[in-house]
């Protein structure tokens, strides 16, 4: 039982730092705090844009956040960091855990830092197929992979090359 409840709360933990991420992205690239709302009880759990009349609008509606995002700004590159910004968050914080794991030699990081990398790669690979599932069925968009190979194809080969593997590489240092 102990387990499972970690792993729940790993799989939580993620799943919130990969949703901020997007959010801190939002607010660096200049969308106000009151236009950019973490949602994290909906399925998927997002992060919405305003649209100034008390209206959230989801990435599940892909031509009206993309709208609402180039309304905020026309740079193709914020509009790649925003979408990037969950995956580069959880990343870091992954990174980070294991290096301060590996650092400490602390028993209690190395028994969690390994569900971290274990969930982060697993989460990820899922929810790339899940993207490249719904992005071949109806045609658009269907989540950060998909959303970030739309605006620069060379750059999301090379994030997701280096995030897979260095998690791999992360996992290999762990054990």
């Amino acid at each position: 039982m102990p387990d499972l409840l970690i792993n729940i709360a790993v799989i939580a933990t993620l799943i919130i730092i990969h949703e901020c991420g997007h959010y801190l992205a939002g607010r660096l690239i200049g969308i106000p705090g009151n236009h950019v709302k973490i949602q994290l009880l909906t399925y998927p759990p997002h992060v919405a844009l305003g649209s100034g009349i008390n209206e959230w609008i989801s990435p599940s509606e892909p031509d009206r956040f993309i709208d609402r995002l180039t309304a905020f700004s026309d740079d193709e590159r914020k509009h790649y960091l925003f979408v990037a910004g969950g995956h580069a968050l959880e990343f870091l914080f992954v990174m980070a855990l294991v290096a301060i794991t590996l650092l400490s030699g602390n028993a209690l990081l190395m028994q969690l830092a390994e569900p971290f990398i274990i969930f982060s790669l697993m989460l990820s690979a899922i929810y790339l197929l899940i993207d490249f599932y719904h992005t071949s069925k109806y045609q658009q968009p269907g989540g950060d992979f998909s959303g970030q190979w739309m605006i620069s194809k060379g750059w999301t080969l090379l994030f997701y090359l280096v995030y897979f593997g260095v998690l791999v590489l992360m996992l290999m240092l762990i054990r």
